[in-house]
């Protein structure tokens, strides 16, 4: 999901695009010859339609897309792809996923394409990397190995934790895999611009003591608590999850790092009971744990009871939308759009 603008979810050279852009391209595509279909898009297949309609717009060079959902039926799948790229993966969507690592990664597979590189990164746990080859290999796609060799390449980063690396490894791989499609890109450039590379709202510092990440299940939690395992001690915690997440799992990596955890709830029809939130988190032996029933007061709760310590939001993107919504209110679009609750 967006955080503050659905424009940010459509990037031409490194900027969000206009307001202004998105609502040409959603006549553009409400509009099309296929305009009858067009009306029974879900929310997401728009957004896959819009995307090509603004990338095809702007005559880019390279179009990246982010899967929405596993890859074999997911939306992305009708566009055509001369790379697929699977970094890593995470129990996450069981329901429509399957409740193993294996299976996801069979569905993840699904945006593998024959005669085309298969880029698998360092995040894959062996099993993982195991079926994600084997299948691969089924439609006949090129299985490449993220590697040492690519690792060695990685610049110092902006991007904080070790997974970031992991990522970068990913994406110098992508890189030499276009240059030998033909398409030239200077290597010194590319180096520069991973060094540089930002996230928002992955472990993203706001001020000189509030960091938001957007990490919701366990494979994220384990990597962010790896990523501020260097924390002073008196850090506050604040987490708000959607409903249907394992939460016992994703607060058992973190509740150690912190002196406090404040529970909330984002402004979203997905968000989870806090009180079940709560209970999840002393069960699993945090003895100072709060509620708040909104994201921005328990920041001020928290600045106000530790001032100078660490706080760090987390448990769903909704709640780091709700931090960086109340921090600056004027970027949030008017009207909001996002995914329907019981959308896939």
């Amino acid at each position: 999901p967006h955080l503050l603008s659905i424009c940010e979810r459509f990037v031409v050279s490194g900027r969000a695009i206009t307001r202004e852009t998105f609502v040409r391209a959603h006549r553009a595509v409400a509009d099309s010859a296929a305009a009858e279909e067009a009306s029974q898009l879900t929310f997401f297949e728009q957004i896959t339609a819009i995307a090509a309609w603004v990338f095809a717009d702007a005559e880019v060079d390279v179009a990246l897309y982010e899967v929405g959902l596993g890859g074999r039926l997911d939306s992305t799948r009708a566009i055509p792809a001369d790379i697929g790229v699977v970094t890593g993966i995470g129990i996450d969507h069981c329901e429509f996923l399957g409740d193993t690592l294996e299976l996801i990664a069979k569905e993840k597979a699904g945006i593998f394409r024959r005669d085309c590189p298969a880029i698998i990164g360092l995040s894959a746990t062996p099993e993982v990397r195991t079926v994600l080859a084997s299948a691969a290999e089924v439609v006949g796609s090129h299985v490449r190995w993220v590697g040492s060799e690519h690792s060695a390449r990685v610049p110092d980063l902006l991007a904080l934790g070790s997974h970031q690396r992991e990522n970068a490894a990913a994406a110098i791989a992508v890189l030499q895999a276009l240059r030998e499609r033909g398409l030239h890109l200077d290597e010194e450039r590319c180096s520069v611009g991973l060094a540089n590379a930002t996230f928002a709202g992955r472990l993203q510092q706001v001020d000189d003591c509030l960091w938001v990440d957007g990490a919701h299940n366990a494979h994220a939690a384990q990597a962010l608590a790896q990523a501020i395992d260097t924390w002073q001690a008196g850090a506050t915690l604040i987490v708000g999850m959607s409903a249907g997440k394992d939460m016992h799992g994703f607060l058992a990596p973190l509740l150690g790092h912190f002196g406090r955890c404040i529970v909330t709830q984002a402004s979203s029809e997905r968000a989870a009971p806090m009180s079940e939130l709560a209970d999840a988190a002393q069960a699993l032996g945090m003895a100072n744990v709060g509620i708040v029933p909104t994201v921005s007061l328990a920041i001020e709760k928290a600045r106000a009871s530790s001032p100078g310590k660490p706080i760090l939001v987390t448990g769903s993107l909704f709640t780091v939308a709700d931090a960086l919504a109340a921090l600056n209110p004027g970027a949030v679009d008017p009207i909001a759009l996002s995914d329907p609750s019981s959308a896939a």
